[in-house]
C-alpha cells in the first residue's frame, strides 16, 4: 500500500528503503542526480550535507584505489545483455563508474525494498482477513444445525423452486471458506516471518555491488575479517585480509546510500554470507576466477541477488537498461509473488 500522498512518515517522498526502516536512505532519482546524472539532461545544481560531501569523496578515494583491470572492463562491455552491461556501468567514463554502480545498484535494491515493504502490508492484510474468514466459518458451522430456517422458508414458498439442501450448501461454503483462511493464513506468516527483519533489501545492494567488485577487479571480495577499527583488525586470527581495498569500496557505498547506520561493515558483511546466500557468494567467487575472455558468457539469469528478487515479487525479467527505466518509482517493477500486476 503506497503512502498517503506518496509520503513517508517525516512527510518526505515515499520510497523502498523508506518504507522498511531506513529513515536516511535517499530516493532513488535524488541519489541518481547527484552520482549517475544523464550526460543528454541539463542538471540542476544539487546541494549537498557535509556527510553526503564526504561519503561522496570517500567512494571515489575507494574507487580509485580498485585496481579494475582494463582487459575485464573491455570484455564485460561486449556482454549480450544490455541491463546487465547497464548494471555495470559499460556506458559511463571510467573516472565515474563507481558511482553510476553505486547509484543504479542502490535503485535496484531500493526497488526490492518497494516490493518487500509491499508484501509485509500484504501479510498484515492477509491476517486480518484469515481471523475474519475464521469467524464467518464459525457462523456458518452453527448455522449448520437451524435445520428450521430451510424449513419454515420452504413451508412459506409453496412449493416454489428451493436452493438445494441446507446443511450441503453450508459445508461446501465452509469448506470454501476455510480453503481461503488456510491459504491466506499461509501467505500471512511467509510475508511476515517471525523474527528479525532479513534485510533482503540491503543484501541485495551488497551483492550487487560485489558483484561488480569481482568482475572489474579479478579479486574475490571477502565477507568477513576484522572488526572495523578494532585491534583484530591488525593483529590475530581476524585481522584485516590485505583485500582492504573492498573493505573501504563497499563502507563508502553503504556510507552514500544511508544503508550502513550504526552498524559495522563487517556485521553486515557477515550477514550477507551467513543469510541462507551461500550460493550468490559463491559465484561471486567463481566470477572472479574467470578469465578477461569467458566474462561475456556469465548468465544473467544467475546474477547475485536474482533469487531475492524472485522471493518478493520484483519483475526480473525485464531489469533496467537505461537510466529512464532504472530511477523510476519502484512501484511500477513489483509484480507480486504470484506473478500478476498489481496496478
Amino acid at each position: 500500500m503506497i503512502m498517503a500522498a506518496g509520503l513517508d512518515p517525516f512527510g518526505r517522498p515515499a520510497s523502498g528503503f523508506r518504507r522498511i526502516g531506513y529513515e536516511a536512505a535517499p530516493i532513488a532519482a535524488e541519489l541518481a542526480a547527484i552520482l549517475d546524472p544523464d550526460p543528454n539532461t541539463a542538471a540542476e545544481p544539487v546541494t549537498l550535507s557535509n556527510s553526503q560531501a564526504d561519503a561522496i569523496a570517500r567512494l571515489d578515494e575507494a574507487a580509485a584505489s580498485c585496481p579494475v583491470k582494463a582487459a575485464r572492463s573491455r570484455e564485460i562491455r561486449h556482454h549480450r545483455d544490455q541491463s546487465y552491461r547497464f548494471g555495470l556501468g559499460c556506458d559511463v567514463p571510467d573516472d565515474r563508474r563507481w558511482r553510476a554502480i553505486v547509484s543504479r545498484a542502490f535503485a535496484r535494491a531500493d526497488a526490492v525494498a518497494w516490493c518487500e515493504a509491499e508484501g509485509r502490508e500484504d501479510g498484515r492484510y492477509l491476517a486480518e482477513k484469515a481471523k475474519k474468514i475464521a469467524e464467518c466459518r464459525e457462523l456458518l458451522e452453527k448455522l449448520t444445525f437451524e435445520h428450521r430456517i430451510h424449513d419454515t422458508i420452504y413451508r412459506h414458498r409453496a412449493g416454489q423452486n428451493m436452493p438445494g439442501d441446507w446443511v450441503a450448501d453450508l459445508n461446501r461454503a465452509e469448506n470454501t471458506l476455510e480453503q481461503y483462511e488456510r491459504i491466506a493464513s499461509g501467505l500471512a506468516a511467509k510475508l511476515n516471518p517471525r523474527g528479525a527483519p532479513r534485510v533482503i533489501a540491503r543484501t541485495h545492494f551488497v551483492l550487487r555491488i560485489a558483484e561488480a567488485y569481482a568482475i572489474l577487479t579479478g579479486d574475490a571480495p571477502q565477507f568477513d575479517g576484522g572488526n572495523d577499527d578494532g585491534f583484530y583488525d591488525e593483529h590475530g586470527e581476524r585481522q584485516r585480509p590485505e583485500n582492504k581495498r573492498w573493505h573501504d569500496l563497499i563502507k563508502a557505498a553503504l556510507d552514500v546510500t544511508g544503508l550502513r547506520r550504526d552498524q559495522q561493515v563487517d556485521s553486515i558483511l557477515n550477514h550477507v554470507r551467513q543469510n541462507l546466500l551461500i550460493g550468490d557468494v559463491d559465484r561471486i567467487r567463481e566470477i572472479a576466477d574467470k578469465s578477461p575472455s569467458e566474462l561475456w558468457a556469465i548468465e544473467v539469469g544467475g546474477r547475485p541477488g536474482t533469487g531475492l528478487e524472485i522471493d518478493v515479487g520484483l519483475d526480473v525479467v525485464y531489469p533496467p537498461q537505461a537510466r529512464d527505466e532504472a530511477y523510476e518509482h519502484p512501484a511500477t517493477c513489483f509484480i507480486g509473488s504470484g506473478g500478476m500486476s498489481r496496478s
